[in-house]
């Protein structure tokens, strides 16, 4: 009962967030927005994906973060457009993006493509444009974001470190007995080929990283004071 008390209790604190941001928005739109923080945490929604144990509305099936290193100049922007792939076609490079890795793994697996290039640092194979195309269109169609600022002190990747663990390890369902908001069964994350990326089939998340760590539910307090004392950016 307290997982699913801690469960409530960050989708409260998420429903602050989107109040803030005027509502989830899709990758395009968050590509585009002038309201984008530099650094901080973003949260993944889809489409068909809704909350059943902790209450209503959509799930979150991953939490994003960069520049976890303090030497690393990425931004939230950077980290993003990865994900969404190229801008002038449905084309994209899931070597520089794990979310498009693990969704193109999905892919092969439920519709039988075999690409024998897709996990080496090779040249793409031919296969791989058509993986890649699937992709976009479901990251673009189906996905929702919010997103959070945690850059206002030296030790801010720290702290954006320790968040995407905790996150990470509240929502998921890997290796639990006490299972909250399963994902629904027609999740393509489902579809996972081995013992590693299984990772997100078992945790309902696009996550593989602290899925099964254990979480402390001090840091809620946290990370609500982020959400409230962030400042939108005007666009």
């Amino acid at each position: 009962m307290t997982r699913v008390k801690d469960v409530k209790r960050f989708y409260q604190i998420l429903s602050k967030l989107e109040k803030k941001l005027g509502g989830k928005k899709s990758l395009s739109e968050c590509i585009k927005d002038n309201s984008l923080p530099e650094k901080g945490l973003y949260f993944v929604f889809e489409e068909g994906e809704k909350r059943s144990t902790s209450g209503t509305g959509m799930r979150v099936v991953r939490v994003g973060a960069h520049a976890l290193m303090p030497s690393s100049r990425s931004t939230m922007l950077n980290r993003l457009r990865l994900d969404y792939g190229n801008q002038d076609d449905l084309g994209g490079k899931h070597r520089r993006s794990m979310l498009r890795k693990h969704i193109g793994r999905a892919f092969m697996r439920r519709d039988k493509i075999v690409s024998k290039t897709w996990e080496k640092r090779v040249t793409p194979g031919p296969r791989e444009q058509v993986i890649e195309e699937k992709i976009s269109r479901y990251i673009r169609n189906k996905m929702k974001f919010l997103f959070v600022e945690v850059d206002d002190n030296p030790s801010a990747w720290v702290t954006r470190n320790e968040f995407e663990r905790n996150l990470v390890a509240l929502l998921s369902n890997y290796g639990r007995e006490d299972v909250v908001d399963p994902p629904s069964k027609k999740w393509i994350g489902r579809h996972f080929p081995d013992k590693i990326t299984e990772r997100v089939s078992e945790s309902g998340l696009w996550n593989v990283h602290d899925v099964e760590r254990d979480y402390d539910p001090a840091f809620l307090k946290e990370f609500e004071k982020y959400v409230t004392k962030m400042k939108v950016r005007k666009r």
